[in-house]
């Protein structure tokens, strides 16, 4: 669920998820890709894990309370600024005239 979106509080890292059970998924921060006596490595266990079971209802609540009544209209507003799709169409199309000839040169 949360893969490549969790990053390792000592190393800031990201953390690579793990099945340790059948049905638990831990994301991990391996030190043993540090480099061996550095400050990082010393500073730290050799392994970190963080349940995926015990982050989700939190991270469930606050995506929740984007969309609440309180919150949609500037969740909405900062999703539509975000969204640069029409300005990337717009570079596209102006692009084409310029892509057809190139076309015609190399034929």
């Amino acid at each position: 669920m949360f893969r490549s979106r969790i990053k390792c509080g000592m190393c800031l890292r990201k953390m690579e998820g793990a099945a340790r059970r059948e049905d638990t998924i831990y994301y991990r921060c391996n030190s043993r890709t540090l480099e061996p006596g550095s400050a990082t490595a010393l500073a730290r266990p050799p392994q970190i894990y963080l349940r995926e079971d015990l982050v989700t209802p939190a991270v469930n609540r606050w995506i929740a309370s984007l969309f609440d009544p309180m919150h949609r209209d500037e969740t909405v507003t900062r999703h539509l600024e975000a969204d640069d799709s029409v300005e990337r169409d717009l570079t596209r199309i102006e692009q084409l005239p310029d892509r057809v000839v190139a076309a015609k040169v190399a034929m």
